[in-house]
């Protein structure tokens, strides 16, 4: 490894960082998140206090529901979480969409670091560039998927305000695997 070029070594630690920044936000249901706070209207008749939130993958939901606010009588408190896969319940088309490009793109990521590691430490695949030149490829294409998937994530929530720290964290993830594939596509071209 140390005859490698800076610039590989820099794309070698970028991807782990990327991908252990990205499946956090992947994985954790706050892409929106959102307080709720109502009062008694028309068929409504309690107060409701608590946040909403989810993700790629699940729905949470933390609230107190009462009758009366000083006393709060009839009190219920719910804080229950619940998968969004395979839910007759959820018809978000948007949500859809964006679980596939986002998965897409972690799968492009996961190829591009196998490429990536067969192309420094396997002996009869080091003097092939096209490995270093297909990671790259896959590298900027999951950037692409990841990205793509997080503006179509957040372009439906009619409030942007909601959008929340994970989905901060898939867009952060997606862009340190561009700056990584840029870095590989370098170094396969310093490569001798």
């Amino acid at each position: 490894m140390t005859t490698l070029p800076l610039t590989l070594k820099v794309a070698f630690v970028l991807i782990p960082i990327g991908l252990i920044i990205f499946l956090i936000g992947f994985c954790s249901p706050y892409w929106t998140y959102r307080e709720i706070h109502t009062k008694p209207s028309g068929r409504i008749r309690t107060y409701m206090d608590g946040y909403v939130s989810y993700g790629l993958w699940t729905f949470c939901r933390d609230t107190e529901e009462y009758y009366d606010r000083q006393t709060k009588s009839g009190l219920v408190k719910i804080d229950d979480c619940w998968s969004l896969v395979n839910n007759p319940g959820f018809s978000n088309a948007e949500t859809r969409v964006a679980q596939f490009f986002e998965t897409v793109g972690l799968l492009l990521v996961l190829a591009s670091t196998v490429l990536l590691v067969i192309s420094l430490f396997v002996d009869s695949c080091k003097d092939r560039r096209i490995l270093p030149i297909l990671s790259a490829v896959f590298c900027l294409s999951a950037a692409g998927t990841i990205l793509l998937g997080t503006i179509i994530f957040g372009t439906a929530d009619l409030h942007e305000r909601d959008l929340a720290w994970a989905f901060a964290l898939a867009i952060v993830g997606g862009i340190i695997f561009a700056i990584a594939g840029v870095f590989i596509i370098v170094g396969a071209i310093l490569k001798k």
